[in-house]
C-alpha cells in the first residue's frame, strides 16, 4: 500500500484512488481510504489543529465506510481562540473560522457516517470529547441494522445519545426504539420496545 494525495485529497491504500490528473474518475482497481475535500489549519503557535473532509472506502468488499469527519485538538487551554480554514461546503467563499473550546483537547464530529460491514449497518453523527477532566461520547440520528444482508431482524433508532467518562464516575442516556423483525411467529414483540 501507499499514501498518495493532491489537491484536496489523500489516499491510503492500493491505487491511484484516480485514473485522471483532474481527480474526477475514480479508479475501480484502487484500495483504500479516500479522503476528499480535506481542509487543514493550524495556529501559528501551533497549539491548535484543525482538519476536515469526506471519508469513503474504495474496493473494499464488505466494507464501505462513507462520512464527514472533523477533528479539532488542542494542547492548552484558552479562551476566544479562533482557526480560520480554506472554503469548505457552505454556501460563502470565504474562509470558515472555527471556534476553539477552551479547554484543551480532542474534539471529533463524524457527520453522516455510514458504515456496512458485511450486511450490518450503522449510521449517524458521532462527537467525542477527550478532555484532562472528561470523556463524552455523543450520537444523534443513530440507526443500526441487523441482520443477513438483505433483511435486518434487528433495528435500533436513537434521535440522541450521550455518555460522560470522568474520573468520579460513569453516566449515560440512551433515548432508542429497537425492533425485531423475526422469521418466525412464535415470538411476538408488537410493535419493538422503547425506553429511555
Amino acid at each position: 500500500g501507499s499514501i498518495s494525495g493532491g489537491a484536496g485529497w489523500v489516499f491510503v491504500g492500493v491505487g491511484p484512488a484516480y485514473l485522471d490528473d483532474d481527480s474526477t474518475v475514480i479508479n475501480p482497481a484502487a484500495q483504500g481510504v479516500l479522503l476528499t475535500g480535506a481542509r487543514f489549519a493550524q495556529s501559528a503557535d501551533g497549539t491548535t489543529f484543525f482538519a476536515e473532509g469526506t471519508v469513503q472506502t474504495l474496493g473494499l468488499p464488505g466494507f464501505e465506510l462513507s462520512g464527514t469527519a472533523q477533528v479539532l485538538f488542542a494542547s492548552t487551554n484558552g479562551t476566544g481562540r479562533t482557526l480560520v480554514v480554506p472554503d469548505g461546503p457552505d454556501a460563502g467563499t470565504e474562509p470558515d473560522t472555527i471556534n476553539v473550546p477552551d479547554t484543551a483537547g480532542t474534539f471529533i464530529k463524524i457527520i453522516g457516517l455510514d458504515l456496512n460491514v458485511a450486511g450490518q449497518t450503522l449510521s449517524g453523527d458521532f462527537t467525542l470529547e477527550y478532555t484532562q477532566e472528561r470523556i463524552v461520547f455523543g450520537v444523534e440520528n443513530l440507526s443500526i441494522g441487523l441482520g443477513d444482508g438483505t433483511t435486518d431482524f434487528v433495528t435500533i433508532t436513537s434521535p440522541a445519545s450521550t455518555f460522560v467518562y470522568t474520573t468520579d464516575c460513569f453516566a449515560g442516556y440512551i433515548d432508542a426504539t429497537i425492533n425485531f423483525n423475526l422469521l418466525t411467529t412464535d415470538v411476538d414483540f408488537g410493535n419493538g420496545l422503547s425506553g429511555q
